[in-house]
C-alpha cells in the first residue's frame, strides 16, 4: 500500500470527528472528563483522602507539620488499541451492491460513479466510528457491572481490573421496601467513599417490578414520572428516566436499554439481564474518566514520536489501484479513580 501524504490524516482525522453517531449514554454520562497521554499507556493515582480538619492554635504559635494528601496507589495500564480498517473497491462501483441508483440506472457518467463511491467512503467511515463508540459503551459498562474490562478473542485476552467491590445479592419483589432499602445502599456508599451517588441506574425488568412495588407507588412523583424533569444532557435513545425519591436521598434514577452486536453475531445488552435477574447500579460519575493513550505509527511519523490524540484516521491507496483503504487508530481506556465509587447489586426477581 502507498500511504497518502503525512498532512492529510488531519483532515480526515477532522471529517471522522464531525460524523454523527448513534447516542451512547454511558459514554456521555461517564466519560466527560477526557485524559490525553503522551505513552500508550496511563498512570492512575488513586487517592485514600485522610478527610482530616485543620488544627487549631493561638498567635504566636509555631506551623504544624501535616500530612494533607493522605495514602494512594498507583497503577499503570496499558491502553487497549482498536485498529482497523475497511475499503472502497472498483468491484463496489461495477456491482452497485452499495448505491442503488447504479442498478437502476441513474448513475450514467464517470462523475456519477465517482460520486457514487464517495458515498460508499463516507458510510464506511461513520460505521468505523460507531464501532469504536460502542466499544467504549462497552468498556463502560463492563466497569459498572464487573469492575474491570475484559476482552477475548481466539487473537488476543486482555483484562484490566479495577478492584471494585463484588456485587450484593438483593431480592426485589412488590412487597419489597425497595426505597428504604436503597435508602440504605445510599448511606453505606457514602460512609465508603465520602460521598453520595449521583446516579443509579436499573434495567427494564428491575424497573418494570419497582414500578409495581407497593413503596415506590407511594411516593413516586406522577407529575414528573417520564421524562419531566430529566437533565438535558443525559437525553438518550436508550435510557428512560425512572424518577427521584428525595424523601429518601436517592438521586435520579434511570432506565438502561443499550444494545450491541457481538462479533458472533448475537444481539447483547451492554449491562446484561434476564428474565428472573437484573441490575441496580449506584455509582459517582464524577469518578470516571476517558483516557486516550498516545499513538505511535511510523507511516505518520518515521521518527517514533506518539500522537497526542484521541484517534487518528488515514487513508490508503492500493499498489494497483483497485482499492482504497479507510484505517481509524485510536487508544481508549476508561478507568475510575476510586474503587468505591461504585456499588452493585445483583437483583433477583421475586
Amino acid at each position: 500500500m502507498a500511504n497518502l501524504p503525512v498532512e492529510s490524516w488531519e483532515l480526515l482525522t477532522e471529517i471522522y470527528r464531525k460524523i454523527p453517531q448513534e447516542d451512547y449514554f454511558l459514554t456521555k454520562t461517564f466519560g466527560k472528563k477526557v485524559v490525553r497521554s503522551p505513552l500508550p499507556e496511563v498512570k492512575i493515582r488513586v487517592l485514600g483522602a485522610p478527610m482530616t480538619v485543620a488544627t487549631l492554635g493561638k498567635a504566636g504559635d509555631p506551623a504544624r507539620a501535616v500530612r494533607t494528601i493522605g495514602s494512594y496507589t498507583e497503577y499503570i495500564f496499558e491502553t487497549p488499541e482498536i485498529y482497523e480498517y475497511d475499503e472502497v473497491t472498483t468491484e463496489m462501483a461495477k456491482a452497485g451492491q452499495w448505491d442503488p441508483r447504479v442498478l437502476t440506472g441513474e448513475l450514467k457518467n464517470a462523475d456519477d460513479i465517482a460520486r457514487s463511491l464517495n458515498f460508499i467512503y463516507g458510510e464506511k467511515l461513520a460505521e468505523l466510528k460507531n464501532r469504536v463508540a460502542r466499544r467504549k459503551e462497552l468498556m463502560f459498562a463492563q466497569i459498572l457491572t464487573e469492575g474491570k474490562i475484559s476482552y477475548s478473542s481466539t487473537e488476543r485476552s486482555i483484562e484490566i481490573d479495577f478492584n471494585i467491590d463484588t456485587p450484593e445479592a438483593y431480592t426485589l419483589s412488590n412487597s419489597s421496601k425497595v426505597l428504604t432499602d436503597l435508602m440504605g445502599y445510599v448511606e453505606t456508599f457514602a460512609d465508603d467513599y465520602g460521598a453520595y451517588p449521583d446516579i443509579v441506574l436499573v434495567t427494564p425488568n428491575v424497573a418494570k417490578v419497582m414500578l409495581e412495588n407497593d413503596q415506590v407507588m407511594t411516593y413516586l412523583d406522577k407529575t414528573k414520572y417520564g421524562w419531566g424533569n430529566i437533565e438535558y444532557e443525559r437525553r438518550s435513545a436508550n435510557v428512560r428516566y425512572f424518577g427521584n425519591f428525595p424523601h429518601f436521598g436517592i438521586p435520579d434514577i434511570y432506565i438502561y436499554t443499550g444494545k450491541y452486536v457481538d462479533e458472533s453475531g448475537n444481539t447483547k445488552y451492554y449491562i446484561p439481564f434476564d428474565d428472573s435477574t437484573g441490575k441496580i447500579i449506584l455509582a459517582d460519575t464524577g469518578a470516571f474518566r476517558l483516557a486516550y493513550g498516545g499513538i505511535i505509527n511510523f507511516k505518520l511519523d518515521p521518527t517514533g514520536r506518539p500522537k497526542i490524540t484521541d484517534v487518528i484516521v488515514r487513508s490508503e491507496i492500493s499498489d494497483d489501484g483497485n482499492s482504497k483503504r479507510i484505517y481509524v487508530q485510536t487508544r481508549p481506556l476508561p478507568y475510575i479513580v476510586h474503587n468505591k465509587a461504585v456499588k452493585v447489586l445483583n437483583v433477583t426477581l421475586a
